[in-house]
């Protein structure tokens, strides 16, 4: 009987602290949903007021929805945290290993949001007239999208 009861007691202090330590990992976890964008226009920023290029844009938007603070998207070196995926390799603009160089805090708290937006000329097809696009943010992807120029259309690859 005594070794009922211990066997008893064991199990059920070892449920506790598995259960306890499950609950504090869960606590220090970084959590954040990424989302993409892709949008077509008929001009393209430009400090050249005149140039009317088609373009597209692509933009990567991260908010924090966990307690632990994650990077934000203008980050110095936000190459280390952030990739620009085309065809299934990796295709960074050079706008990524270039973050804004201000002094502070280079991190989205519980609730903040941030977003990146990178653009192409849609009259160069630099990727070809069809390719497929995703990024990647600290370890989660974005769906993946097949852009068309000629079409000027982006829909999700459904896998």
């Amino acid at each position: 009987m005594t070794r009922f009861i211990f066997i008893t007691f064991f199990i059920i202090c070892s449920s506790i602290t598995c259960f306890s330590q499950a609950h504090t990992n869960n606590q220090t976890k970084q959590e954040y949903i990424i989302e993409s964008f892709i949008g077509f226009t008929d001009y393209a920023y430009s400090r050249n007021s005149d140039l009317n290029e088609a373009a597209i844009y692509f933009t990567l938007k991260v908010k924090n929805i966990g307690d632990v603070p994650i990077p934000n998207l203008g980050a110095i070196e936000r190459s280390k945290f952030v990739d620009f995926i085309v065809n299934d390799s990796i295709q960074n603009p050079l706008s990524l290993y270039n973050g804004a160089a201000i002094t502070g805090d280079y991190t989205l708290s519980k609730g903040q949001e941030d977003a990146y937006t990178w653009w192409i000329s849609n009259d160069t097809a630099t990727y070809g007239e069809v390719f497929t696009v995703k990024w990647r943010y600290l370890d989660k992807f974005t769906e993946i999208y097949r852009v068309n120029i000629k079409t000027k259309t982006a829909e999700i690859v459904v896998k």
